[in-house]
């Protein structure tokens, strides 16, 4: 099990119209009226000299403390004028806690590759020199300095999962420990980014695609889209999101808000009866509702952590974790050869090209297929670099002590990060008579 630092943690959510979403008109200022003049009186000549004053004290100016960890979430291609039309309690109540701008813009042209690049850099479009839109892996990556750069130099694990792969060009080679492609819903990227949080990181960026796919297809703040809003905030605040399990058929368990007219309220539900496969039936698994579950397993989460036999727990997976990195670090050596195979494939193909012997039709084709296999040599590696690379616990006694300490009062967003530290994905069951358990007290890793 993997204890981190209780640092102070940085969110940096980003509403990202990307694709060039149209934009809502700007409302126009109204100027304040100016004040009228004030008359001032002529002050009567003083026959005594007034006192000197004395030099007021100055507050000193106490620095704030420094980030251990940085999250990134982008909703690509919502507008910030959603938010005072759909119902996001979650991204509201992220607002009312911390600095907040619904008035900030991003570069021109506002498409995804290229506002991402941006935001990765922090630099406009001709330092970072991404200026196309798909994947084109023959055109390279940004020329600029990232925070994956500065993070991953400095020792720091970086994480990227994402719902586009072209995603990869925004970061340098090497600089992101994790880079996974979710093609799926917002939920299912959630999902992973919950089980990546659960190893711990310090810069992490979670981008949620859906919003954009759907305005596009169906036009911005159409019906449509106003639903899969409400399921991204959802999806952003979930303490269980990808960690629970269904009793009933063992599919994963998903989050379902009903509609604002109806309450707005939020459930755990059987993906398979949100979803059925095939023309099978749908799970019997009741709805629960969110709220009553998250507290009911927040309380199993600190009485686990308060148990007496917690030290000798942690000593466990210690010594579980040394005796397997072996065996990881080989499987991880075996896919960085093949890794490398595979991009001296890319580059044997660009050069047969250019140079006339293939046709365009027959380059993409092959980079398709060198593309689908390098995505599932890269989730191979990713899962064998995790287990290799998990850290040790130097003083475990302080390390529960500081557990301990962080779970008495914590915030929103430190019941997530905690949740996912110590409950292993599908680690709670929700059973057929809607209670549930934690199958899992503490997670191996």
């Amino acid at each position: 099990m993997r204890l981190k630092h209780a640092g102070r943690a940085s969110l940096i959510l980003l509403l990202c119209a990307g694709c060039i979403a149209p934009s809502a008109p700007a409302a126009t200022a109204t100027p304040l009226p100016s004040a009228a003049p004030v008359a001032t009186a002529t002050p009567l000549p003083s026959l005594t000299p007034p006192p000197t004053p004395s030099p007021s004290p100055q507050p000193s100016l106490t620095p704030a403390p420094l980030a251990a960890r940085v999250l990134i979430i982008t909703i690509d291609g919502l507008r910030a004028d959603a938010l005072y039309r759909v119902s996001m309690p979650v991204l509201a109540g992220l607002m009312q806690r911390g600095a907040s701008s619904l008035s900030a813009q991003t570069i021109l042209p506002s498409a995804t590759l290229m506002a991402h690049a941006s935001i990765i850099s922090a630099s406009c479009l001709a330092k970072h020199a991404i200026t196309w839109n798909d994947y084109r892996p023959e055109l390279g990556e940004t020329h600029a300095v990232t925070l994956f750069d500065l993070v991953h130099a400095a020792g720091g694990r970086t994480v990227m999962v994402v719902g586009k792969e072209k995603l990869i060009q925004i970061v340098h080679r090497g600089t992101a420990d994790v880079f996974a492609y979710v093609a799926g819903h917002d939920r299912d990227v959630a999902a992973r980014a919950a089980s990546e949080m659960a190893q711990g990181f310090e810069a992490m960026l979670v981008h949620l695609p859906v919003v954009d796919g759907v305005g596009h297809t169906f036009g911005w703040m159409s019906p449509q889209q106003v639903s899969v809003i409400e399921r991204a905030d959802t999806a952003v605040g979930t303490l269980l999101e990808g960690l629970a399990a269904c009793g009933v058929c063992g599919a994963d368990v998903w989050t379902h808000a009903e509609a604002r007219s109806s309450g707005g309220r939020r459930y755990y539900a059987c993906s398979r009866r949100l979803r059925p496969v095939g023309h099978a039936a749908r799970c019997s698994l009741p709805f629960v509702r969110v709220e009553r579950l998250d507290a009911a397993v927040w309380l199993e989460l600190v009485a686990a952590v308060s148990r007496d036999d917690l030290l000798g727990v942690v000593g466990e997976r210690e010594a579980e974790s040394a005796t397997e990195r072996p065996m990881w670090e080989a499987d991880l050596a075996q896919a960085e050869r093949r890794r490398e195979q595979l991009e001296a494939a890319e580059v044997g193909i660009l050069e047969r090209y250019r140079r006339g012997l293939i046709s365009e039709a027959a380059m993409d084709r092959h980079l398709r297929g060198l593309g689908r296999e390098r995505a599932q040599l890269r989730d191979q590696a990713e899962h064998a670099r995790q287990a290799a690379s998990a850290r040790s616990t130097p003083d475990p006694a302080a390390a529960v002590a500081e557990l301990r300490r962080r779970i008495l009062a914590p915030s929103p967003e430190e019941r997530r990060a905690l949740a996912r530290t110590l409950i292993a994905p599908g680690g709670v069951v929700l059973a057929a008579d809607g209670s549930a358990s934690l199958s899992r007290r503490i997670s191996r890793r």
